[in-house]
């Protein structure tokens, strides 16, 4: 289990919260998404089970119920079997969600922070046309690099190969930041076109110019994730000097954000044998 506190606590809301603001400013329709979703939504979105290896938490007595991995899987199920007017697209949707998923660390750089359980984090979807969907992948990505490039975090793009795509991803792209504490650049983003694999499952279909139904092209990209996130702010902007413990080293858009004033820290007494 991993708790913020005091200052850490401050810092990542405040970073969730402007990421979200900066990306509702951009046209994004802000949704709020639940939890928990059905098996039949998640593996219409392309999350399959292909070995024993779990990948999903699963409530113990509905089986056919699961945590959500990401804001991604709650869109969605709002928007299955719509259909969008040709005019109304592309439609953007951004949500902040809590995200579960079993992950596992497979080396000391993944450990801590880096590969966690359950973390916050703000995701970007679009509806669109097929003939929008390259371009709206490139806007999220460009949206992705502008933030990281905001927060002061020194940054790479990574367009993935066809064998590292999950099941829906026509393409992929990844956004690495540097972790100076580590040494290596660590994956902070992704976005995804997802062509119609999502729609055609999922009834998602829009009415063009001439009548017709056709189904529309869904796209996904992480705006921030808070933990690595984090890992890369904290280890890009501290500061060996024991003189300048204050929140001056932090991003112009965290720093005006945050109190001056560091919360105190939180001390805890033995506790007191019950009577």
């Amino acid at each position: 289990m991993v708790f913020a506190t005091g200052a850490l606590a401050n810092l990542e809301r405040v970073l969730l919260e402007y990421v979200f603001e900066r990306v509702s400013a951009l046209d994004f329709k802000p949704v709020s998404v639940p939890d928990l979703v059905t098996k039949e939504i998640t593996e219409a979105c392309g999350v399959i089970q292909r070995s024993q290896k779990d990948i999903q938490y699963t409530l113990q007595n509905e089986e056919n119920i699961v945590l959500s991995g990401t804001a991604e899987m709650g869109i969605s199920a709002l928007l299955r079997d719509r259909t969008f007017q040709e005019e109304q697209l592309p439609f953007r949707f951004v949500a902040m969600s809590r995200c579960y998923r079993p992950e596992v660390s497979n080396s000391a750089s993944e450990a801590k922070l880096y590969r966690v359980h359950e973390f916050t984090k703000v995701e970007m979807y679009v509806v669109c046309t097929p003939e929008q969907s390259d371009g709206e992948l490139d806007y999220l990505v460009d949206i992705q690099k502008g933030t990281f490039e905001s927060l002061g975090l020194h940054c790479r793009q990574v367009d993935m190969p066809t064998e590292e795509l999950g099941a829906p991803a026509a393409r992929k792209v990844d956004i690495e930041a540097w972790m100076p504490g580590r040494q290596l650049f660590g994956e902070v983003s992704s976005a995804s076109n997802c062509t119609d694999y999502q729609a055609r499952r999922l009834g998602i279909r829009y009415v063009n110019k001439a009548g017709e139904k056709k189904f529309v092209h869904t796209c996904n990209g992480t705006a921030v994730a808070s933990t690595r996130t984090l890992i890369s702010i904290l280890e890009t902007f501290q500061t060996v000097s024991l003189e300048r413990k204050s929140i001056d080293m932090l991003p112009d858009v965290i720093r005006n954000r945050l109190k001056t004033v560091r919360p105190p820290p939180l001390k805890f007494q033995p506790a007191k044998p019950l009577a």
